[in-house]
């Protein structure tokens, strides 16, 4: 057991890091030389080093630390153990990455390029972060804060908060109001992403079978595609009629295989397929376990 958390600690530390380097790597290849803007403590830190000079890196720890010391002491060690990784490891990438010249990567990309360039390592680097567990903290300490005391919406508070940020930038020297529009798309495109990272390998597939052969149904099932299923009691709407209909999970891949075994046993049976974001239990996340029906 404890080489088993030790793994865990282990994968979610370097998931930690290396989630922080893609996120650092895409504020100064695509935002830094393209002058972009963005929401959160890292859109904060561009416009301060847009109109300094400073480097991004000492704005972004700054504020990190700040929000990490007010997470602290408002939602507890907890939350703030989740955000030390980030809170240090994020600008410390940046600070190194600043050494280096990435002028090759932006001498024949447009701006338009750079957004979604940028966009898309974002959300991959957040993505990964949140899959090891961490968070990147920062302004959406914030958030939580107003989901604790005002019971405010996590989810719309991260988003005003992002284009509140935003909107204060276009007051800044330079920043336009193209500049606007494209850090709105650099938010639209990251956090798609980082809904295909967290849902990543896990997506299933959930069949709801109506049948009059549902004995034979299940039994391929059982036997042939080695699922498990359940029977739902339900009604029919028009005639009123009392039916049990069949409920199974199945990885995206067996999708063709089931519908075909279905059919054949079926051709009138009615299907209804649903994605589903992630499952738990046996099968899918531990070992399937087989027990006696006498049992």
């Amino acid at each position: 057991m404890k080489n088993i958390n030790k793994k865990k600690l282990i994968t979610s530390f370097l998931l930690c890091v290396i989630g922080n380097l893609i996120y650092a790597l895409s504020v100064i290849i695509f935002c830094e030389p393209h002058s972009l803007i963005t929401g959160g403590v890292t859109g904060v830190s561009l416009a301060l080093h847009y109109a300094t000079g400073i480097n991004t890196s000492y704005f972004t720890f700054t504020f990190n630390a700040i929000f990490f010391i007010l997470g602290f002491f408002v939602l507890g060690k907890k939350f703030a153990a989740s955000t030390l990784c980030s809170t240090i490891i994020y600008p410390l990438w940046m600070l190194v990455l600043e050494f280096f010249d990435f002028s090759y990567f932006n001498q024949s990309i447009d701006t338009l390029v750079a957004v979604i360039s940028s966009g898309v390592l974002m959300g991959i680097g957040i993505g990964l972060v949140m899959r090891s567990g961490g968070s990147t903290g920062g302004i959406d300490v914030l958030v939580l804060i107003l989901n604790k005391y005002l019971n405010f919406p996590v989810g719309l508070g991260v988003s005003v908060i992002d284009i509140v940020t935003l909107a204060v930038q276009l007051f800044l020297p330079n920043v336009t109001f193209s500049l606007f529009v494209y850090g709105i798309l650099m938010i639209i495109i990251y956090s798609i992403i980082i809904d295909k990272v967290l849902t990543f390998g896990h997506n299933k597939l959930q069949i709801k079978i109506l049948s009059n052969n549902n004995d034979l149904i299940s039994d391929m099932i059982l036997n042939q595609m080695d699922r498990g299923l359940t029977y739902l009691h339900s009604k029919t709407g028009y005639l009123k009629e009392e039916k049990d209909y069949i409920l199974t999970v199945v990885e995206i891949r067996e999708l063709p295989r089931i519908k075909k075994l279905i059919y054949e046993i079926d051709p009138e049976a009615f299907v209804v397929i649903s994605n589903v974001k992630e499952v738990k239990g046996h099968g899918f996340t531990s070992a399937k376990v087989y027990k006696n029906k006498e049992n």
